[in-house]
């Protein structure tokens, strides 16, 4: 049991550090939640803070721990039980991940591994310092996507990574008229094995880029048209694309084809990322 004064000075401290974390103040947040802890360590709203706290800074099994106690003391708790279920992904413990997602009604499948839940397309944010990058993504659990986009200004993602992401911000990213909410990426999970090179191509007619979108059907590597990023002035008979590279395979003899097939013509290649 602890004192009525004690009580009284963990929730004035309590407030403060929400007041902090409302302002984006998380360090000043983090240090304060830590006092009302000391002064009353078993509430699980304090502790549920700290948890998410540590998950901001990608120590997940410290998260673990504080989700797991504030949980134990409010298991009704979705927020709670989400960032419990978060910090379990991150260290792959996957039968307390599958348990939670479960309890939480979602239907998991299989005894063992990976958790997978299919949840559709979503726009993803990849931060780099004080720039970011939205890409689109395939989700695969409620905290985890496949990068379906190669990205153009990040170099530390590429096609086909996994990401941890967070829940969904208030913003939306419109595609084909629909809005779709907007997630953050936490962090990298699982890197692919593909890398980026940017390649610049002179077009006889616009019906050459088909011809080249036909051929990378064919093989493992994968492309997405950068040229609004790069030429938004340009006539269309130019453009830039970013190819994922599977493996390292070399990609010229798609473009070697490609050019024995049309006029169309390679002006420039060179790695990325």
């Amino acid at each position: 049991m602890i004192s009525p004064f004690a009580e009284r000075k963990a929730k004035v401290l309590k407030d403060r550090a929400e007041g902090f974390e409302n302002q984006g103040l998380i360090r000043k947040a983090f240090k304060t939640f830590l006092q009302s802890e000391q002064l009353q360590p078993e509430d699980p709203e304090t502790l549920g803070h700290i948890g998410h706290i540590y998950q901001q800074y990608g120590h997940w099994h410290q998260s673990l721990d504080y989700c797991q106690r504030a949980s134990a003391l409010a298991p009704e708790d979705k927020k709670v039980q989400r960032d419990l279920a978060l910090a379990a992904t991150a260290v792959k413990d996957w039968d307390l991940a599958r348990q939670i997602w479960r309890a939480m009604g979602l239907p998991v499948k299989g005894q063992q591994g990976p958790v997978s839940i299919h949840f559709g397309m979503a726009p993803i944010r990849l931060m780099d310092g004080d720039d970011y990058e939205v890409v689109w993504a395939k989700r695969i659990d409620p905290v985890r996507a496949v990068i379906t986009s190669v990205p153009f200004a990040n170099k530390n993602f590429h096609y086909g990574d996994v990401v941890l992401h967070g829940s969904k911000t208030e913003e939306t990213q419109e595609a084909y008229g629909i809005q779709y909410p907007l997630f953050n990426a936490l962090e990298m999970f699982e890197r692919s094995r593909f890398t980026t090179q940017q390649v610049t191509l002179e077009l006889a007619d616009p019906n050459d880029f088909y011809q080249l979108i036909t051929l990378f059907c064919t093989s493992k590597h994968q492309m997405e048209d950068w040229t609004h990023n790069l030429l938004p002035m340009q006539d269309g008979l130019k453009k830039v694309i970013g190819v994922a590279v599977y493996d390292q395979q070399p990609i010229e003899p798609l473009f070697d084809i490609w050019q024995k097939q049309c006029q169309g013509k390679v002006l420039e290649s060179a790695s990325v990322h």
